[in-house]
């Protein structure tokens, strides 16, 4: 699952981007030739055509993220079968979890237990979509 700490990292990323692309637009400005130049090289179709690339490119990766999330929320929010095996005894204990609870040697029940697991155990997952 998405941790805050990866969304904020993703996050400061986007912000230096935009602020290094934003201050070589403005270097960019200082440098122009006088404007008489300018106008008569610069096409504002083209500028347009750009700018509408630009935003589609970036909805698009917003939209794909968007997708990416949802479906790795819904992986993790789904109900699985867990059997905790006793090595020594073969004794098994059923168990109900969200995917996402189910760690290497702990996991929390749909009920809210929280089952450690012993040396001596190991956990078994069942991740067959429900029928």
């Amino acid at each position: 699952m998405v941790s805050i700490k990866e969304m904020l990292l993703t996050a400061s990323v986007v912000a230096l981007v935009y602020l290094v692309v934003r201050k070589r637009s403005g270097m960019a400005a200082r440098r122009r030739p006088p404007a008489t130049v300018a106008a008569a090289t610069t096409d504002p179709s083209r500028h347009i055509a750009m700018r509408r690339g630009v935003y589609l490119f970036f909805g698009l990766m917003l939209a794909v993220s968007a997708a990416f999330v949802y479906v790795e929320w819904r992986e993790n929010d789904r109900v699985i079968d867990v059997r905790v095996v006793n090595s020594r005894t073969g004794k098994t204990v059923r168990y109900r979890a969200h995917r996402g609870d189910v760690g290497s040697r702990s996991f929390t029940t749909v009920d809210g237990r929280t089952v450690m697991v012993a040396d001596v155990e190991r956990i078994e997952v069942d991740d067959r979509p429900d029928d």
